[in-house]
């Protein structure tokens, strides 16, 4: 079986929750750690309409990348993580 991108499996899990009414549009915030990189959900970006170019990957903790900004709930998820 062929693994997924991180960025796919995120916007795979967002659609899904959102189709089945588990959030709504704005909510639900959702990051992968893999490869010594966090990639998350941007801010303000309908979930039922994302997609991979618009998941933000983050190196460290101050430097991301992408056009998006990530999720307000960022340091919470990288905070997750560090433990």
């Amino acid at each position: 079986m062929v693994e997924k991108h991180p960025k796919a499996q995120i916007v795979q899990f967002s659609k899904l929750m959102y189709d089945k009414w588990l959030i709504n549009s704005y909510e639900g915030k959702i990051s992968i750690k893999h490869e010594e990189k966090v990639y998350i959900t941007p801010s303000n970006i309908h979930k039922g309409m994302l997609t991979e170019d618009m998941i933000v990957v983050i190196e460290n903790e101050e430097n991301y990348n992408g056009s998006y900004k990530p999720s307000s709930e960022v340091k919470i998820h990288l905070g997750t993580y560090r433990v």
